[in-house]
């Protein structure tokens, strides 16, 4: 398939410089110091969080950390756990849920766990922010909720709790509205340390470790890698070689080389799908057993989380082949497939909506049947607003929630074709928006000579890569024999292809990686 290019009018500008303009990057680019970070007494209800959380471990109350089994979910549970035992909880324990068993959000078996356990205080991280009746359930009991998420709310708000630390509520003065849930936990937890030393309490402060595993949360997720996400990421490759610690030396030994800054950001996005393995029922993550470890049980553990990452790959791989044959020469401003043969595992449902919008530029939706409703992943590029499309179609949903370009729902399987119905009338509303997202939009133009080692070099500066950060996409003019003859091997060109202006990704000194051609 190929699609239309935006290509700006060339500039006087060096590539670089031009990249940097357009990306608004110039004047924080290297920036890498927590010092720059805003202040997180700006987030609304995080002294109220912190109060409560520090009155619960005074009067040893039982806590419970409700997660959620994504690795972003697995490091913000890992780190709120990890800290609150540091500064004196002695009652606390963790639930995550698997989604393989229950829904997202608090659903009645964490309710009962919660009722069995007798538990006081709940503290949600990734997750909760619209479970309405979840959180009436949990305060029905007797106890306190604060919610921790980056998930969008609902038009009526936030459950009522005790309370809300999430940057997206119209009223929080915090700066940036796009971390992770791990980087609003990461927040939550810097509060309590300074909370303590207001105090007068002697604590350990949150270690270089935490800012790792945030840093994988945040790249897994697929949040914006700009702002406060970029400043973090960008701070722990930079004080990489100080991390020590059996779990992540582990993992270092099993990946192997390490040293530019891309190999480093590869390196996190390896532990980040490591620890997507691991769900378990009851609560209990296998991940979480794993960055809790000592050294004498990491490696054990370790040996069963790359033999489930093993089993995964094979899996994507299975699903990749599988809906590569459905898009093959698909024409349409939106896809939706309803897995009624069972080809795709609910785990692999958004993998799969990612991979169909990556590959087509449209909105994609995978449903499928569990039990007795319809769970259903969709992914979306820009100008578009899956959340929206959800909401035109709320009258068919049981409940629905996610980001802008990745959400999922449930609904009753009787609401199929009203649901097919809604959604196609709201893609053809969004049409011109859609077709306007299948343009490749250019970085910029450079020329065989700018393809040097200096320029390279400089450009590695733009790490880290990813969501709202992508690898520049640069245009070039010149045959595929004048590329060859630059020393540079092309990836994604057939042999015998003639081309005389290519769309590419420079992503090793020695190759490019072709988008589209002409």
């Amino acid at each position: 398939m190929h699609f239309n290019w935006e290509i700006e009018e060339s500039s006087d500008d060096p590539p670089l410089e031009s990249i940097l303009t357009k990306r608004d990057l110039a004047e924080t680019y290297k920036d890498k110091t927590l010092d720059l970070l805003p202040d997180e007494n700006l987030f609304k209800d995080i002294h109220i969080a912190v109060k409560r959380i520090f009155s619960a471990i005074r009067y040893d109350e039982k806590i419970v950390i409700f997660g959620h089994d994504d690795p972003d979910g697995t490091t913000s549970t890992y780190i709120l756990y990890n800290y609150l035992k540091k500064v004196g909880a002695t009652n606390l324990d963790y639930y995550i849920p698997n989604r393989l068993v229950d829904n997202h959000g608090i659903q009645k078996s964490f309710v009962k766990f919660v009722r069995k356990g007798g538990y006081k205080l709940i503290v949600t991280v990734d997750n909760g922010i619209t479970s309405f009746e979840g959180v009436k359930m949990l305060r029905d009991l007797g106890c306190d909720v604060i919610i921790t998420d980056h998930h969008l709310l609902k038009p009526e708000g936030a459950p009522h709790c005790k309370a809300v630390v999430n940057p997206k509520q119209a009223d929080c003065e915090y700066p940036f509205d796009m971390p992770a849930g791990v980087g609003v936990a990461l927040m939550l937890v810097r509060n309590i340390y300074q909370y303590c030393r207001n105090k007068g309490i002697i604590v350990e402060e949150p270690n270089e470790n935490f800012y790792f595993w945030t840093a994988v949360g945040s790249i897994t997720d697929k949040v914006p890698l700009v702002g406060v996400n970029r400043l973090l990421i960008k701070y722990v490759i930079d004080n990489f070689y100080k991390l020590h610690d059996p779990v992540i030396d582990s993992l270092k030994a099993e990946f192997g080389m390490l040293g530019s800054d891309a190999k480093i950001m590869e390196f996190m996005t390896y532990a980040g799908l490591l620890i997507m393995g691991g769900r378990d029922i009851n609560g209990n993550h296998l991940a979480m057993d794993f960055l809790l470890s000592q050294e004498d049980e990491t490696k054990v553990i370790l040996a069963e989380l790359l033999s489930l990452k093993k089993d995964n790959e094979q899996d994507v791989q299975a699903v990749v082949k599988f809906v590569d044959s459905l898009i093959k020469d698909y024409e349409g401003n939106g896809f939706i497939y309803y897995d009624a043969e069972d080809q795709i595992p609910y785990k692999l449902l958004g993998y799969a909506a990612s991979h169909t919008t990556t590959k087509l530029m449209i909105p994609a939706l995978f449903l499928k049947k569990k039990d007795n409703q319809i769970l259903c992943e969709g992914r979306c590029g820009s100008g578009f607003s899956i959340l929206e499309a959800y909401s035109y179609c709320s009258d068919t949903l049981t409940q629905f929630g996610g980001h802008v370009k990745a959400a999922g729902f449930t609904m009753i399987p009787e609401n199929l074709n009203e649901f097919i119905f809604q959604f196609n009338g709201f893609l053809q509303m969004s049409d011109e928006s859609i077709k306007k997202n299948m343009t490749i939009k250019v970085d910029t133009s450079i020329s065989l000579k700018d393809l040097t080692k200096d320029l390279w070099n400089q450009l590695q500066e733009l790490q880290p890569f990813g969501m709202g950060n992508p690898s520049p996409i640069f245009h070039l003019k010149a045959t595929k024999a004048d590329v060859e003859k630059k020393g540079l091997q092309i990836i994604g060109i057939k042999h015998h292809c003639k081309i005389a202006e290519i769309i590419f990704h420079w992503t090793e000194f020695d190759k490019i990686s072709v988008i589209d051609y002409h």
